[in-house]
């Protein structure tokens, strides 16, 4: 299965979280990893432009979500020079 991410990601760094990626299945998926602010709250977390906090990581490369738009081909390459993770 290819994963796409969706255009709508948000990897800026405004958030009180460190960006990752599911490293070595799926290093081309990054999620965000934070302090759980209460007892049961999910960790690992995708950020949306639209929608906020999404509680999982690849429900926004699968397309499982009903707001999913994948980006474009060749944004992706675009995307990850600007984006490089430390």
């Amino acid at each position: 299965m290819k994963l796409v991410p969706c255009k709508h990601l948000d990897y800026e760094p405004h958030y009180d979280a460190e960006l990752r990626t599911a490293e070595p299945d799926f290093p081309q998926v990054k999620y965000w990893h934070r302090k759980a602010p209460y007892e049961g709250a999910p960790e690992n977390v995708q950020f949306c432009k639209k929608y906020g906090r999404i509680n999982g990581i690849f429900q926004c490369y699968t397309g499982e979500l009903e707001c999913y738009e994948p980006i474009e081909e060749g944004e992706e390459e675009v995307c990850g020079k600007e984006k490089s993770l430390k």
